[in-house]
């Protein structure tokens, strides 16, 4: 019986109206894609300056992929990682008479499917070599082995259980986390509950984090920061095509080795 290749097949997708774009993206043919989020301008800060040659890397959340052939233009081997299924999508599960969740729910569904497809256009206009995993980011699969370095693109806020994914990663990478994230502005060592129940928006961040809480959690799962810089960003959801609040770019290094027999799950 054949086993389930561990790397997605390449998707053939031609028509860029079924694509969505989380990032803006230059293509070639194509020009300018426009996406939610437009890093070009200040992508290296956004990477944390990290010197990407010669690495193996690992794009947690590859979303569209710009940080993905970003890094393989650089000269890393790179991996993208995403979810399975757009029903692992963490939304916030308002209970309220006018709120139809599982609408919602199907709606991310959609979303992320259009995402994939974003992907994979541009994977293909670009000439990537890039190879895709779609999994759980809770349990990422053992079987993709061990990176160089791992990033988390303004991820960590959307997710239900942030240690828990960032410990799963953690376990795929020998030595660099890069985490990439808007923080509070302030030195107490804290997460914000996110969500409002008068909002009722499922777009919301769960969390919202300080650089020091970040830190901690780094800490706890035995890797220690190296470098924390800050730069903007046009958000084009949120700001109107102004620069977005600051983003933090913690570059993490593992300072303790992680025991082989532990998984994510512990």
């Amino acid at each position: 019986m054949n086993q389930p290749s561990l790397f997605e097949t390449p998707w053939h997708v031609e028509n860029i109206d079924e694509c969505e774009f989380y990032h803006t993206i230059d293509l070639p043919k194509y020009g300018v894609i426009q996406g939610c989020w437009d890093l070009r301008e200040n992508i290296d800060a956004y990477l944390g300056n990290f010197d990407f040659s010669g690495k193996t890397a690992l794009d947690v959340g590859t979303a569209g992929g710009l940080l993905t052939f970003y890094m393989e233009n650089k000269g890393a081997k790179v991996t993208s990682f995403d979810l399975s299924s757009g029903q692992l999508w963490n939304i916030v599960p308002y209970i309220h008479p006018e709120y139809n969740l599982m609408e919602k729910r199907n709606g991310f569904i959609f979303t992320a499917e259009r995402f994939k497809k974003g992907y994979w256009f541009s994977h293909k206009a670009l000439g990537s070599q890039a190879q895709c995993h779609y999994g759980n980011i809770y349990n990422i699969s053992q079987d993709l082995g061990v990176f160089d370095v791992a990033v988390m693109g303004t991820i960590i806020s959307h997710l239900r259980d942030p240690i828990q994914a960032l410990f799963s990663v953690s376990l795929r990478v020998k030595d660099y986390i890069i985490l990439a994230n808007p923080t509070m502005d302030t030195k107490d060592p804290i997460a914000l509950w996110m969500p409002d129940s008068n909002t009722q928006s499922p777009l919301a961040a769960w969390w919202a984090f300080s650089h020091t809480c970040l830190e901690r959690m780094f800490n706890v799962i035995g890797f220690e920061v190296e470098t924390i810089t800050k730069s903007q960003h046009l958000c084009e959801v949120s700001t109107k095509g102004k620069y977005s609040d600051e983003i933090t770019t913690i570059v993490a290094r593992r300072k303790y080795s992680s025991p082989v027999e532990i998984t994510p799950d512990f």
